[in-house]
């Protein structure tokens, strides 16, 4: 759990929703709020005798780790007796971090809706994002718009429709009614949800002149837009999102933690016709915050796998 100094809620220098909003260089945009019941998705039970907690990932040693928790590396060991690890092996993944069962937290909160043009009716219920009730609109509207690119543009899917593709280049650009058609927009839009450090390998500066595929969008003639498309798929066993309380941290920022939820797959069918699950492990990722004059930018968020 992140360490509180206060209760969470507003900048400690105040930006409102309204001042950012007029900052986007978008069109068409806006947000709503409501309160909103903690629920897992249908048919998943809320795992009332709690289950199995696991860190995302973590790019230290395991003694640092260990000390983290306040546990031995011995008993951290003992609990992932092959851990998975990067190629590079710098990075482990899915680490189990306590022994006894983890217990759900039950939060406040609140659902944001992103209202972006020309999103067809039948897709709007993909921009509602629940997220903890403590969060200012400002900073609840930052996390959910930032969701909203991620998972459109940069994560599950990598591309701003429409665009055209060059056969003799192999890029795409993208085209007039595009959510930002230059580049300069694009980066503009990117610093008003994120830190430079997270927005930055997002964008790959000039266009190479051989195809090269790269995670990241490039600058072509005339300030056009250009990128090679590419998705990615997501797992089919996550049943669900849950949220520990944000807290400010001595720093200003923000930090609290996003919890997906799993069911185990030995006996998963699919979901639907009368089948009920209870999650059986929770996987840890953090969502930081931080302040700045023009309202709260996201540092650190991961989306849900």
């Amino acid at each position: 759990e992140p360490a509180s100094t206060s209760v969470p809620s507003q900048s400690p220098e105040p930006f409102s929703l309204a001042e950012w909003e007029a900052m986007l260089p978008i069109e068409n945009y806006s947000c709503s709020f409501e309160p909103w019941e903690l629920t897992l998705w249908e048919g998943v039970n809320w795992p009332e005798e709690g289950l199995v907690l696991r860190l995302g990932s973590w790019s230290g040693t395991l003694q640092e780790l260990a000390d983290r928790l306040g546990i031995t590396l011995e008993e951290l060991e003992a609990l992932n007796p092959d851990p998975r690890t990067s190629p590079s092996g710098d990075t482990y993944y899915q680490l189990q971090i306590q022994a006894e069962p983890y217990m759900l937290p039950k939060i406040p909160m609140q659902k944001v809706e992103v209202h972006v043009k020309d999103v067809m009716p039948q897709f709007q219920e993909l921009y509602r994002f629940p997220l903890p009730a403590d969060l200012d609109q400002q900073a609840a509207a930052v996390l959910a718009t930032a969701q909203c690119f991620l998972q459109d543009h940069y994560g599950l899917h990598l591309g701003i429709e429409p665009a055209e593709r060059d056969p003799d280049t192999g890029y795409y650009t993208v085209t007039e009614g595009a959510l930002c058609t230059r580049y300069s927009q694009l980066e503009e839009y990117l610093g008003c949800l994120f830190t430079p450090e997270y927005y930055e390998p997002m964008l790959g500066g000039p266009t190479p002149e051989e195809w090269k595929f790269s995670f990241c969008y490039y600058q072509g003639e005339n300030d056009t837009i250009n990128f090679t498309m590419g998705d990615s798929g997501s797992n089919i066993e996550r049943c669900g999102t849950v949220y520990t309380q944000p807290e400010i941290q001595e720093d200003g920022s923000i930090l609290f933690w996003q919890l997906n939820l799993y069911v185990d797959p030995n006996g998963f069918e699919g979901y639907g016709e009368g089948r009920t699950y209870t999650p059986a492990e929770a996987v840890a990722s953090p969502v930081r915050l931080v302040p700045t004059e023009t309202g709260w930018r996201v540092a650190e968020y991961s989306l849900p796998r």
